[in-house]
């Protein structure tokens, strides 16, 4: 699949919709994380009625239950899902026009106007439901995860 990719595109072709898979991975892994430590703080505040601790501003929040770690989690996998959604359609949409010339799309914002324009603007979450069965479990085991092997190394990885 790679020589025949190299073959007809040449290597510029190992780029194919590199735009649209920057705007996912960017704004999806923010929308991620800062959904994560927002619903942490969130789930801890409606627990103890207080502010939850932090080191510092920016720090993740400290007494958190894996229960609303876990918890986080599915909401940040299923937030950071729902609004990289279209840009992972364009994505896909961009890599499979193949070769085609003149190619359908000229670009991500080219491919989402003309989506929207010919089947609707419901064509940019068309199966995000099944995605977001995913996304939930995956983030709600990843993320504690995460948090807490961060944490554990903190505790016992020498500070300089």
């Amino acid at each position: 699949a790679l020589g025949e990719l190299l073959r007809r595109r040449g290597p510029l072709g190992l780029y194919t919709a590199y735009r649209a898979q920057l705007l996912c991975e960017s704004v999806g892994r923010m929308t991620y994380y800062l959904t994560y430590e927002t619903a942490k703080g969130a789930l801890v505040r409606l627990r103890t009625g207080s502010e939850p601790l932090r080191a510092r501003p920016l720090d993740p929040v400290a007494g958190v239950s894996l229960p609303e770690r876990m918890l986080a989690g599915a909401c940040a996998g299923c937030v950071g899902w729902t609004v990289t959604f279209p840009f992972d359609v364009a994505r896909n949409r961009l890599v499979s026009q193949g070769d085609a010339l003149p190619p359908r799309y000229r670009g991500v914002l080219h491919c989402l106007l003309t989506s929207v324009r010919e089947e609707g603007p419901r064509v940019l979450f068309r199966g995000l439901g099944v995605t977001l069965l995913r996304a939930g479990p995956v983030a709600m085991t990843v993320l504690p995860t995460f948090d807490l092997v961060r944490e554990f190394l903190a505790a016992h990885l020498e500070q300089p």
